[in-house]
C-alpha cells in the first residue's frame, strides 16, 4: 500500500487552516499508531469562499474502526462550522483514494460518512 493510500489529507485553499489545525490534532496520534498519516496543508490563494479538499487513503478506512472515522469526518464538519461562525465561508470536498483510482464522495456530512462506511465495507471484502 502506498503513503497516498495510508494518509488522511487536507488542503485548505484560502483562508482557516488554524480550524483544522485546532480540531484535527488530536486525531494524529491514533492515525501514527495505525502507521497511518494526516497531513493539513494550505493553498496559497485568497478566494471569497475557502475551498477544502480531503483525500482519504483506503488504508486509512480499513485501518481503524467504524467509530474513529466517523469521528475524523465530525472534526471536519465542526472546523468548518467553527469557521462559518468566525466569518469565513468554506466548501468540502471529500474524496477516496483507492489505488490510482479517486473517488469523489461529497460534501454532505451524513452522506460522506454513508459512502465511508460502504467503501470500508466494500474494501474488507476484498
Amino acid at each position: 500500500m502506498n503513503i497516498e493510500e495510508k494518509s488522511f489529507r487536507i488542503l485548505v485553499v484560502g483562508r482557516g487552516k488554524e480550524f483544522f489545525d485546532e480540531h484535527m490534532q488530536e486525531h494524529t496520534q491514533e492515525l501514527k499508531d495505525n502507521d497511518l498519516y494526516l497531513g493539513i496543508d494550505e493553498g496559497f490563494s485568497a478566494p471569497e469562499i475557502t475551498n477544502i479538499m480531503v483525500t482519504i487513503g483506503a488504508g486509512v478506512i480499513t485501518g481503524v474502526s467504524t467509530y474513529y472515522i466517523t469521528k475524523l469526518i465530525d472534526s471536519i464538519f465542526s472546523a468548518k462550522n467553527k469557521a462559518k461562525d468566525s466569518g469565513v465561508k468554506m466548501n468540502i470536498n471529500i474524496t477516496i483514494n483507492q489505488g490510482n483510482q479517486y473517488i469523489q464522495i461529497g460534501s454532505d456530512q451524513e452522506q460522506v460518512k454513508k459512502e465511508i462506511l460502504s467503501k470500508r465495507t466494500e474494501l474488507n471484502e476484498q
